[in-house]
């Protein structure tokens, strides 16, 4: 039973290692003045976009009061994407219960908040 989760293990580990592999290829960048999407990682049975706030262009509280907002379009962007590594990227995540997490982290402050894409949100 263990070798069994193992191996099913390393095989999820390698998949989503070939998922991710294109999202991080142009990495780190710019996603507007003071926000940078850094990497895109598989932590603990989450994928992780993580983000930084440049808190000198952006108060990371601006960041904290358009939470919703920000999920809705992560969601909605995530969902109906046409893009063929998204779509796998999605397909995995909802195939090995694994939610999508969008980290921001304050420069100054070192504040982080987490929009959580849950499985059934995915779906």
């Amino acid at each position: 039973m263990i070798m069994a989760f193992a191996v099913a293990f390393s095989a999820a580990a390698a998949d989503i290692d070939a998922i991710l592999a294109p999202f991080n290829k142009d990495l780190p960048a710019q996603f507007g003045p003071g926000n940078s999407l850094d990497n895109v990682e598989a932590v603990d049975n989450q994928v992780i976009y993580n983000f930084t706030i440049d808190e000198d262009q952006i108060a990371f509280a601006t960041v904290e009061a358009q939470a919703d907002m920000f999920k809705s379009v992560f969601v909605a962007e995530t969902v109906s994407s046409p893009d063929k590594d998204m779509q796998a990227l999605r397909k995995f995540c909802i195939d090995n219960n694994w939610p999508i997490i969008y980290r921001f982290k304050g420069t100054k402050s070192g504040k982080t908040l987490d929009i959580v894409l849950d499985v059934d949100s995915l779906k």
